[in-house]
């Protein structure tokens, strides 16, 4: 975040799992819910974010408000 010119401080992660139920079984998804310092929530998964914090902080720096 910081090499994306955002404040860390500024910002509220917290992480949640959801178990998705299909016919051959079930698997769970891991995800992170960061809030932004305007109060908008942006989910995202948390093992890609692990592979790609770039992609993640690229986004919360591309979010416009309306």
């Amino acid at each position: 975040m910081v090499k994306a010119g955002l404040d860390p401080s500024q910002y509220r992660v917290s992480y949640w799992e959801e178990l998705v139920w299909y016919p051959a079984g079930n698997f769970i998804n891991k995800f992170l819910t960061v809030q932004g310092p305007d109060g908008q929530k942006t989910d995202f998964d948390a093992s890609w974010t692990l592979k790609t914090p770039w992609v993640t902080a690229t986004t919360l720096k591309d979010q416009v408000v309306v």
